[in-house]
């Protein structure tokens, strides 16, 4: 009775797997092929490869100034300060006219 038991339990879980194994033959998963849905992936990745660009720029203009403030004197770093924040400041009294 008891062999009986998992003789049956074992044929029922070979029949389960063999029918989904089957199944899966037939009838393969659903890919979708929407063009939007390319597009917008299309475009996510150019997003991506945009930020990852603009990250190296930034972290090139940051080492370039760092390298160029490190052999300026300290005179001539606030003089260089003073004269951008002039221009800013022309640039902003420029703007609200």
């Amino acid at each position: 009775m008891l062999k009986n038991k998992w003789v049956l339990i074992i044929a029922t879980i070979v029949v389960i797997v063999a029918g989904r194994y089957i199944y899966t033959l037939i009838y393969p998963p659903v890919v979708a092929v929407d063009p939007v849905a390319q597009e917008v992936q299309a475009i996510k990745q150019e997003v991506i490869k945009e930020r990852i660009i603009i990250k190296e720029v930034v972290r090139d203009a940051q080492q370039t100034a760092v390298e160029r403030i490190a052999v300026m004197s300290d005179d001539a770093v606030a003089d260089e300060l003073n004269s951008r924040l002039n221009e800013y400041r022309k640039s902003r009294s420029g703007t609200t006219e």
